[in-house]
């Protein structure tokens, strides 16, 4: 950072539980934190939205553009898009909601993995379809529909379209990523569709973790208030490896739900 030129910024958007939760290395958390100012993002309010509509440089931008949805447009209605998109009129839907779940769920676990297609399609395949169909977990999901589901998600389109599935190449290959704003409204409890992680993901995170993976995951569950989990991925491993904090958390949530046993053996 000393080597940029004067007055130079960089803007980033980063996750509050990224900087202070232990899921960095803690020089890069150092520098992350070192630059002067930081902005809390929130959502477009229903006021914010109906005072945006009336400023006059947004008439005359949809103007120009017609029936065209431009930027300002996109951003103003992209939450709701968002939320009709999971919605679950027919069963096509449920194949591409039960994926988009699964990417979402995977990404606010903190998974300190990328995601690749092959990984969603076992957690597509091996419970998420089927809670959504309310199928029995013995049930086989259909391959054919998984890959129309992905294809159609990862589809070009129209600059216009949104886009709740996309793809990021790193380390020589592509990984799906979901739409920033998804796990904004899967975390939202006020209203549908929001929703929990899923004990699919946890059970598969419990299961193909390496041990150093599964505490960071654990960290990150803690932060969410998922003690329940965080105990599951934490039973394999050895005592003295779990961090004090994410101990005491866990004993605190169970005493408090009035699991005494399990509290005890926490503390």
């Amino acid at each position: 950072l000393d080597e940029l030129p004067a007055g130079f910024r960089i803007f980033m958007t980063l996750d509050e539980g990224l900087m202070g939760g232990g899921l960095l290395p803690a020089a890069a958390a150092e520098v992350l934190n070192t630059p002067g100012m930081c902005v809390q993002l929130g959502l477009v309010t229903d006021m914010e939205r109906e005072r945006l509509a009336t400023v006059p440089e947004y008439a005359e931008i949809a103007a120009a553009h017609e029936d065209e949805p431009v930027l300002l447009g996109r951003l103003m209605v992209s939450l709701d898009r968002v939320i009709d998109a999971l919605h679950i009129p027919d069963e096509e839907a449920i194949c591409r909601v039960a994926m988009l779940h699964a990417a979402v769920d995977w990404q606010r676990a903190g998974v300190p993995e990328p995601l690749t297609r092959q990984t969603i399609e076992k957690l597509y395949r091996n419970g998420y379809w089927q809670h959504l169909a309310h199928r029995s977990r013995g049930i086989a999901a259909s391959r054919h529909s998984f890959r129309q589901a992905i294809e159609h998600l990862l589809a070009a389109g129209p600059a216009y379209r949104l886009r709740l599935l996309d793809e990021v190449y790193s380390d020589g290959t592509t990984h799906p990523r979901p739409h920033p704003l998804l796990p904004i409204v899967a975390d939202s409890s006020q209203r549908p569709p929001g929703w929990a992680i899923s004990s699919i993901l946890w059970d598969y995170l419990s299961k193909a973790l390496t041990d150093p993976q599964r505490l960071i995951v654990v960290l990150s569950a803690c932060r969410r208030g998922e003690y329940r989990a965080a105990r599951q991925m934490l039973n394999s491993l050895d005592p003295a490896t779990i961090p004090a904090q994410a101990a005491f958390s866990i004993a605190v949530a169970a005493h408090s739900s009035g699991e005494r046993t399990v509290a005890r053996r926490w503390y």
